[in-house]
């Protein structure tokens, strides 16, 4: 058997990243009891760094914990998948606007390079490389944007993502990903530097999503209503309801 035993510092730290993995792949499925005894011995640790590590998560909203029965990996609904794709969306707005800022020509370079990846991946039909390399770009952004509470915030929401398109979205796979063209449009923009811009490239790429993942995106919404029927809008109404 494959040893999963942590040698480096900040043990509850490296088994957070490692439960992480393992939930988002869809290799800890939604509604799995994650007993403390059997992660220590997995892992080669104590029960006090497990027991951090899943605190964290259930702060992160990867993990539940029940009264009386111990802790789970959530089992989110499609209520709970919109929500986090219109944070995801919110806080790739926030992360641009700082990188706008903060863009480096050694950053715009690194960007350029994802995309000519993807390209590369898709043409040879590897949609698993393709994945990774749109989320790679996604990420990077908010690491250019040098925020380290909005990098944290959207590595969360990604985990949560996957979790939530594995429980209520199973014919999802990971060749519906939005083309490069809208990707190079978020670049381009980023590159000009202007917010307006940005934020309709931005627009752009999670409307072509929505109407993949939920169904009808704003644009295809009946009668012409703008966002009669996107997830992003039913999702403000809840929000705009429960602060109103």
């Amino acid at each position: 058997m494959k040893s999963h035993r942590i040698v480096r510092q900040g043990l509850w730290h490296e088994v957070a990243v490692r439960l992480r993995q393992d939930i988002s792949k869809g290799r800890l499925a939604p509604g799995t009891r994650l007993l403390e005894g059997d992660l220590a011995d997995r892992f080669g640790v104590s029960r006090g760094p497990v027991r951090e590590a899943l605190r964290e998560l259930a702060r992160s909203g990867l993990v539940v914990g029940l009264p009386n029965r111990g802790m789970f990996v959530c089992t989110p609904s499609d209520a709970d998948l919109e929500e986090i794709f219109v944070l995801r969306e919110a806080l790739e707005n926030a992360a641009l606007r700082l990188a706008i800022t903060r863009l480096l020509p050694e950053d715009a370079d690194r960007l350029s390079g994802i995309l000519r990846g993807m390209e590369a991946a898709r043409e040879r039909g590897d949609s698993a490389a393709r994945k990774a390399l749109d989320l790679r770009f996604h990420r990077e952004i908010f690491v250019i944007a040098g925020s380290a509470r909005l990098l944290r915030s959207h590595d969360d929401l990604v985990a949560e993502m996957d979790l939530a398109t594995t429980n209520t979205k199973p014919n999802w796979n990971d060749d519906i990903y939005p083309p490069e063209a809208l990707h190079s449009n978020i670049l381009d923009a980023l590159l000009a530097g202007d917010e307006d811009k940005v934020a309709a490239a931005v627009q752009a790429h999670y409307a072509w999503t929505d109407d993949r993942l939920f169904g009808t995106s704003e644009e295809d919404a009946p009668g012409g209503s703008v966002g009669a029927s996107s997830a992003r809008s039913r999702t403000r109404v809840r929000m705009s309801q429960m602060t109103g």
